[in-house]
């Protein structure tokens, strides 16, 4: 029971970081030259959703939200932002070669095989 309250409050972050982009987006189609801090919070909107989809284990996709949360830092000038943002980006990307390298040695597939079951 408590799973399917933490999946619905889950759900519900993703929907409404989903609708903050939207409207963001739906401001700049009106006006380009949206004040900085509606910048932030559109970067800050999809590295949420990055970290959303990360834990889902949804790799391309958090990765996908992690550049355009970086793209955004760069454009507005924030040189912090931008390395958080590679980070998680190498990050991510880093935890898939990790999974390709075990799964594609046998004796390391076997060993995770093993860890899973419990033996």
């Amino acid at each position: 029971m408590a799973r399917d309250a933490h999946t619905n409050q889950r759900d519900d972050a993703k929907q409404t970081t989903n609708a903050v982009i939207y409207v963001i987006q739906q401001m700049k189609t009106e006006n380009p030259s949206l004040p900085e801090p509606i910048s932030f919070l559109e970067a800050d909107a999809h590295d949420y959703l990055g970290d959303f989809f990360s834990a889902e284990g949804s790799k391309n996709e958090a990765v996908g939200c992690y550049e355009k949360c970086r793209d955004i830092f760069k454009e507005v000038g924030y040189t912090i932002g931008v390395g958080q943002e590679e980070s998680k980006i190498v990050h991510e990307k880093s935890k898939f070669e990790k999974e390709r390298m075990i799964y594609n040695n046998p004796s390391m597939r076997q060993v995770v095989i093993q860890v899973r079951r419990g033996a």
